[in-house]
């Protein structure tokens, strides 16, 4: 009976785990985080079983211990995040959700003592999560990322004033990766400066578009830094906020910045942009890149030739 309801339990985790598999085969960021948490998740429970086994009192429960438990009161909580998932298509906060859920119950059916024992599986579970970290560390930019009037460059080959530019032909793991998007990638040049640019249209499937800096790091990209930046442009009354990350890469050194856009509104917080997104808007995402000198005084005047490449751009927004 017990396995049974644990079983039932396991569903919500379950059907998540075609995802996983999707992110153990195309990002190795996320390939070692699952073999190694989820390993160590493993190891875990081995020892909770073992342990189990051992001190057959662990397990022993009964039916209103189990009926009035505090575990499961605990365990409404990652169902409603589980749903709230499912409402925002993020897969990372069902996947969470889903084991949160799947300790509680445990913990419910086995005791308070199996459920201390399982905590540490949990958590290594947890950090397994494609993306858990990145989530988990920012989560507060949900609600807080800050928002402005809508930015929304039209990039082509010949859209930035002053520059030589040229759209680099798509291989074909750039067109799996955006299936359902229109995405464009760019290359600048002129005589002090150059930079390379991703467009993308946001397409039926917003899991294409994914946080910039983990990205970069699934692309051998050491992160320095990221956090948010408001950006001023020459012609533009109200600045926009950004994404910036400081990135190396085989004594490369880069700056680039990342945002979102609709036809009213700008975001910089990847986390915000999936708090707002809708089917029902047209969604843009940027990222711009122009190298960097190795020495940190070179990030202020990078900065403004950044702002004035964008500034620099022919075409009108994509929603005007």
């Amino acid at each position: 009976m017990k396995l049974g309801v644990l079983g039932l339990a396991a569903i919500p985790f379950a059907v998540k785990i075609a995802y996983l598999m999707k992110a153990w085969v195309t990002s190795p960021v996320d390939r070692i985080n699952i073999g190694l948490y989820g390993s160590l998740s493993l190891l875990f429970v081995s020892i909770a079983v073992a342990a189990k086994w051992h001190w057959r009192f662990l397990t022993g429960n009964s039916s209103t211990t189990v009926k009035y438990s505090r575990s499961l009161r605990i365990a409404a909580i990652p169902l409603v995040l589980y749903v709230i998932g499912v409402i925002w298509s993020i897969n990372a906060l069902q996947l969470i959700a889903s084991v949160g859920f799947l300790w509680a119950i445990a913990w419910a059916l086995y005791g308070r003592e199996s459920g201390f024992l399982l905590a540490p599986a949990a958590v290594c579970a947890v950090l397994a999560v494609p993306g858990s970290v990145y989530w988990i560390s920012r989560a507060s930019q949900a609600f807080t990322g800050e928002t402005s009037a809508a930015f929304a460059p039209v990039f082509a080959a010949d859209s930035q004033e002053g520059y030589l530019g040229r759209e680099i032909e798509p291989d074909d793991a750039f067109l799996r990766f955006f299936r359902t998007g229109e995405a464009h990638q760019f290359a600048y040049a002129n005589a002090s400066n150059a930079v390379s640019v991703l467009s993308v249209k946001v397409g039926k499937d917003v899991h294409e578009i994914h946080p910039a800096t983990h990205c970069l790091r699934s692309g051998g990209w050491f992160v320095e830094s990221d956090g948010p930046r408001r950006v001023e442009l020459p012609g533009r009354t109200d600045p926009f906020q950004v994404t910036e990350a400081i990135v190396q890469k085989g004594g490369v050194r880069a700056l680039v910045w990342i945002w979102y856009s609709t036809d009213k509104r700008s975001v910089g917080s990847f986390l915000r942009f999936r708090q707002l997104y809708s089917r029902n808007e047209a969604w843009h995402g940027f990222q711009v890149m122009t190298s960097l000198g190795l020495e940190d005084h070179s990030i202020g005047r990078k900065r403004q030739e950044l702002a004035a490449f964008l500034a620099r751009g022919k075409g009108t927004s994509h929603f005007n």
